[in-house]
């Protein structure tokens, strides 16, 4: 597609270093220079040597990641690129032995450092920086490539990416190190459906600057050899995916990419810094596939997308994948696994405190969408380890039994009496792989039903000697519900359990209205 340059982001580790090294043996060489501006390797551990011998100076032969390159535009223009990785998006990646920057200042530290270089030695014309860091709010600027346009100078474009923001134009950001620099920053949405254009012109011995984001729709004519490709690309994932799957024992999908696996009279959306019904089937599913008491499925890292309708009202299995297409397991096959452990109520209250009660609010990755459990939060109280005010648990996948439920966490109670199962009583839960790693980070780990601490190794969901992929028990649990059940319609007036916030009931946002979940 002659691309001059990409950069480095946290998906590019969902499969690890070593993952990410494999992907690069298997390229066509030269690849398109892959930019890590502000990666660092550990020198203590052999685990990215084959990952830094990726790594070189622009021009030097058998490399593919640079910290930088050059480029020079048919109209004679020379222009240097970078390419960063985002504080946030280092914290959700997979990488474990590489590390980038620890904070902006650092970042933008590092990086005045190269554009000085790219002005002063390169004696380049524009600088771009392709910054995997992202725009969380375009209309008063803020976000991660914001804060590096500010306290940078000498940047002339960001193309933004990772939190999928749309900037209708460019934004200008004036520079605090230096009032008279503007740089101009743009982010083109996800997944292909924008084309962020940047056009740089100069007038008069200035340079002018303005961008856009153009649709890519249906409205476009097809090319034809991408076409071929695609269909090519299509056979290849029904043979070596697909294909084994359905030869499985009572296999619900049939090896076919365009399979319709279930119908409605809507989409099925995934909420933005809540709970929602599609996050709901998709912890319903795990829970289904796994036969743990709990489910927890994370709004960012498991889910990725709303899940639409095709216009017969079907859910294809391609669109469905892409729901809960991340990852991959120690098998080193596509998505990632299920894994079953036990954690204790306390551990489940605290992480629940950390994740829906705070980050969760403002990152979709913190964000848990749950199964087997409903709560009251008072998210007025974020960030305070007071917001959970009630955890009750039930049994049923219709959530019959959810109200009145077992009460086993309440706020309103002594110390002594806040966990009336017992505030050391072990549960069992499923999560995704993903999810499981990074619970670590709270400081909370997966045990076994004695309360020994387990690796997710050996809290792996098998059937029959294979892993379980959350993708597959999200596909297989839609397929075999057909319709989509009304417990996932987010019309109220037609769900027989209630609102799409019912099973995590932020009394700060809804009015329990005397509802019985809210009780």
């Amino acid at each position: 597609m002659g691309f001059a340059a990409a950069a480095l982001g946290n998906h590019e580790f969902d499969w690890g270093e070593a993952g990410l090294v494999r992907m690069l043996d298997a390229a066509e060489k030269p690849t398109v220079p892959l930019l890590a501006s502000n990666i660092h390797f550990n020198p203590d551990s052999p685990d990215d040597d084959a990952l830094e011998a990726y790594y070189g100076q622009p021009g030097e032969s058998g490399k593919s990641i640079y910290p930088y390159v050059v480029v020079t535009t048919s109209g004679g223009v020379k222009v240097g690129l970078l390419g960063l990785m985002g504080l946030e998006a280092e914290a959700v990646s997979n990488a474990k032995t590489v590390s980038f920057s620890r904070n902006m200042d650092e970042m933008a530290t590092d990086v005045q450092k190269i554009v000085n270089m790219l002005r002063n030695d390169e004696k380049v014309d524009l600088v771009v920086a392709l910054a995997h860091l992202g725009i969380t709010d375009p209309v008063s600027p803020a976000g991660e490539s914001i804060d590096l346009a500010r306290k940078t100078q000498g940047i002339d474009v960001i193309l933004s990416g990772h939190t999928h923001t749309r900037t209708p134009t460019a934004l200008a950001v004036a520079s605090q190190a230096e009032p008279s620099w503007t740089t101009y920053v743009t982010e083109a949405g996800s997944y292909g459906r924008f084309l962020g254009k940047v056009v740089v012109a100069r007038t008069n011995g200035k340079i002018v600057i303005n961008g856009e984001t153009v649709p890519i729709d249906d409205s476009l004519q097809a090319d034809a050899a991408v076409e071929t490709q695609i269909v090519g690309l299509i056979e290849d994932v029904e043979q070596t995916l697909l294909a084994p799957l359905a030869q499985k024992p009572g296999a619900l999908l049939n090896g076919s990419f365009h399979q319709v696996l279930s119908h409605s009279d809507a989409d099925l959306v995934r909420r933005d810094f809540e709970n929602g019904n599609l996050g709901y089937m998709v912890a319903d599913a795990m829970r289904q596939a796994s036969g743990a008491t709990l489910a927890f499925a994370s709004n960012g890292g498991d889910l990725r997308a709303t899940l639409p309708l095709t216009g017969s009202g079907g859910f294809d299995l391609q669109d469905a994948f892409i729901v809960t297409p991340l990852g991959t397991g120690p098998d080193g096959q596509v998505g990632y696994p299920l894994v079953k452990f036990y954690l204790s109520w306390f551990e489940i209250q605290l992480l629940m405190e950390a994740t829906i009660c705070d980050r969760g609010l403002e990152n979709n990755d913190y964000m848990i969408n749950v199964s087997g459990l409903r709560a009251i939060v008072d998210t007025t109280k974020a960030g305070t380890y007071a917001c959970v005010q009630k955890i009750y648990t039930y049994l049923q996948l219709d959530e019959s039994d959810a109200v009145p439920g077992v009460l086993v966490f309440d706020a309103s109670l002594p110390d002594a009496e806040k966990f009336p199962e017992g505030r050391n009583t072990l549960v069992e839960v499923c999560t995704s792989w993903y999810i499981a790693d990074q619970m670590t980070r709270f400081n909370v780990y997966p045990k076994d039903s004695s309360g020994n601490q387990i690796t997710l190794e050996q809290a792996l969901v098998t059937d029959g000697g294979d892993e379980v992929k959350l993708w597959q028990a999200f596909t297989s649990f839609l397929a075999a519900s057909d319709p989509v059940p009304a417990l996932y319609n987010d019309n109220e007036a037609d769900n027989p359990a209630g609102p799409y916030w019912r099973r995590v009931w932020d009394i700060a946002t809804h009015s329990c209205g005397g509802h019985s979940y809210c009780q």
